[in-house]
């Protein structure tokens, strides 16, 4: 019966009348609306609920232009002219906004800045609620580079959380802004666990990082942890690293080869045993703080000239650590020594 059908040609509406279709294939099966057809571009406007596999099959790109070019994409060229005059107009209407309050946006230049002033806003309002003045910005404008939610937020929330008070955050930010630019999670957090680490009791935390906040920069495995081993490697005690860090963090922060060690070689070589060295230093972790060539040297040199023998500088030395030699120079030391 079918092949009769073929066999006289008949329109393929007559055909769909004698064949059975299902019903659901047919709803897909809607023949193309003349009015969009082209002989141009065919499928310049299929609808979107067309069946995939026919929207693939009959689909054939012309290299003429569209008739319909508010249709057409801008050009890429465009487009990047466009937001690049959006973004200049953004950037001097906000650096306006930042003069009028004193601040100087020169150091932004290189900054993305909002797309708004009104979220620039946001930030200095934010800064100025933690007590931060216009100079204070001034000191560090690339801190306007932080969103509040994604930067400002965070941060201060994980500080206060460490056990630095509300009510000293300002002050934080102020002695070291780059923390707002620091990730809690990848940066933050593994400063802290390095510190609790040492022995510095969790009610230290916030204290030592007022302290020496600058510590929140230093990468676990560069200056920090060489400093320490170093003086593990003379002999203090590891249990008492805590504690140092507690009384002086600073010596976190110096650098083994330039400061720390010649330091140690100086008192060792005056005759000082680094067991001693090192009972003093558990005890007075700051004096790694004093500099060798300006207090340390001259006030030694000063102790030779008047008289005491080089082999017994040791003892002087221990019994008298120089924690008050930054204050007295010359002539004046041997006050100091003998008091």
């Amino acid at each position: 019966m079918i092949s009769s059908l073929f066999r006289a040609r008949k329109p393929i509406t007559q055909i769909a009348r004698i064949v059975p279709i299902n019903p659901q294939v047919s709803q897909k099966l809607t023949p193309i609306p003349p009015s969009i057809q082209s002989h141009q571009n065919p499928c310049a406007q299929l609808p979107h609920s067309q069946n995939p596999s026919r929207v693939l099959h009959n689909c054939s790109f012309s290299t003429q232009s569209s008739k319909f070019p508010e249709y057409e994409m801008p050009s890429v060229t465009w487009g990047v002219v466009q937001g690049r005059k959006e973004k200049l107009v953004s950037r001097v209407i906000i650096c306006d906004y930042l003069k009028s309050l004193g601040i100087v946006p020169d150091e932004l230049e290189s900054l993305e800045l909002p797309s708004t002033v009104d979220v620039m806003r946001e930030r200095v309002e934010f800064l100025q609620k933690l007590g931060l003045s216009s100079d204070d910005i001034n000191e560090y404008p690339l801190m306007l580079g932080c969103s509040v939610r994604k930067n400002m937020i965070p941060v201060l929330a994980y500080l206060e959380k460490i056990g630095i008070p509300r009510s000293k955050l300002g002050e934080f930010v102020k002695n070291y802004p780059q923390v707002l630019h620091a990730s809690v999670v990848v940066e933050l957090v593994p400063v802290v666990k390095f510190l609790r680490g040492l022995d510095v009791e969790k009610q230290d935390i916030g204290y030592v990082l007022q302290k020496y906040p600058e510590l929140l920069g230093y990468k676990l495995e560069g200056t920090m942890s060489t400093s320490v081993a170093y003086l593990v490697s003379i002999g203090v005690n590891p249990r008492d690293i805590g504690p140092m860090v507690t009384q002086y963090p600073y010596f976190l922060g110096m650098r083994v080869g330039t400061v720390i060690k010649p330091f140690v070689d100086l008192l060792v070589s005056l005759g000082l045993p680094k067991k001693i060295l090192a009972r003093m230093l558990e005890k007075r972790a700051y004096l790694l703080g004093y500099d060798l060539e300006e207090t340390v040297k001259p006030n030694v040199d000063c102790l030779i000239s008047f008289g005491i023998r080089r082999e017994v500088l040791a003892s002087v030395v221990a019994q008298y650590p120089p924690n008050s030699w930054a204050a007295f120079k010359g002539q004046n030391v041997l006050t100091a020594v003998f008091l």
